[in-house]
């Protein structure tokens, strides 16, 4: 089945948010997504869907940067993680490609990756 690349919707976040927390080694604990609006800001993950889970995510979170002359906002791509089976197969730049492309579209005229080691 190929992989769809699609914005995360309201009915994905727990299964976005399990998908992180696996990927980065993090224990999930579905209790604490009572609310799962207040970890997502819908509209600004992109995931990518291996049938209907979420295999894949990445996140830009608009902030303020300081350049010379001034500051501008920046779209900083983060919380970037592919689930071990699924890597090495292009999805991570597939879905950056994608969160830079939506970057551009909005104006925003930075995108420095947000990323450590996990």
């Amino acid at each position: 089945m190929p992989i769809e690349y699609r914005p995360i919707t309201e009915d994905d976040l727990v299964a976005a948010t399990r998908t992180q927390s696996w990927a980065f080694g993090s224990h999930f604990d579905e209790s604490r997504m009572d609310n799962p609006r207040e970890w997502f800001e819908l509209g600004d993950y992109i995931g990518a869907f291996d049938g209907s889970d979420p295999v894949g995510v990445t996140e830009l979170f608009p902030f303020d940067i300081t350049v010379p002359g001034g500051s501008v906002t920046a779209a900083c791509i983060g919380g970037v993680p592919v689930l071990p089976s699924h890597r090495r197969r292009g999805l991570l730049t597939e879905m950056m490609k994608r969160q830079i492309t939506e970057a551009y579209e909005r104006g925003l005229p930075v995108s420095p990756l947000g990323a450590s080691e996990a």
